[in-house]
C-alpha cells in the first residue's frame, strides 16, 4: 500500500506546497500534461501524489481516500463544521493566505458602500 500525499493541482497554493517540500528535500513534480492530475514524489518508494482542487482535498482526507493532503483550513471548515473529528491537522504551514471579499449581486443597484447595506 502507497500512502497517499494530495495537494492542489494549481495556483499559488500548489506551487507554496511543491516549495514546502522542496526545502524539507521533498522533490515534487507534475507528470502527464496540465490537464492531467498527475504527479511523482521523487525518490520516496511507497508515496503517490495525488493533485486535486484545493476543495476537494477535505472531503479526500475524511473519507480516508487520502492519508494526507494540504489544503486551506477555511476550507476543512467550510466542508465539514465538525473538520476536527475528521481529520487532524498536524502542522500550520504558513502560507496560502485568502483574499476575503464582501459581494452582492449585481442588480442590488443601490448598493455600493457597506453603508448602503
Amino acid at each position: 500500500m502507497s500512502v497517499k500525499l494530495g495537494l492542489p493541482s494549481k495556483g499559488r497554493l500548489m506551487e507554496a506546497a511543491f516549495a514546502w517540500f522542496a526545502e524539507r528535500g521533498i522533490r515534487l513534480r507534475r507528470t502527464g500534461t496540465e490537464r492531467e492530475y498527475a504527479g511523482a514524489v521523487d525518490g520516496i518508494e511507497g508515496v503517490a501524489l495525488v493533485l486535486l482542487s484545493a476543495a476537494e482535498i477535505p472531503r479526500e482526507l475524511a473519507e480516508g481516500r487520502l492519508h494526507l493532503g494540504v489544503t486551506g483550513q477555511d476550507l476543512m471548515r467550510e466542508t465539514y463544521p465538525d473538520w476536527r473529528a475528521r481529520v487532524e491537522e498536524l502542522a500550520p504551514l504558513g502560507f496560502g493566505h485568502a483574499d476575503l471579499v464582501l459581494a452582492v449581486p449585481r442588480f442590488w443597484a443601490d448598493v455600493d458602500t457597506l453603508d448602503d447595506l
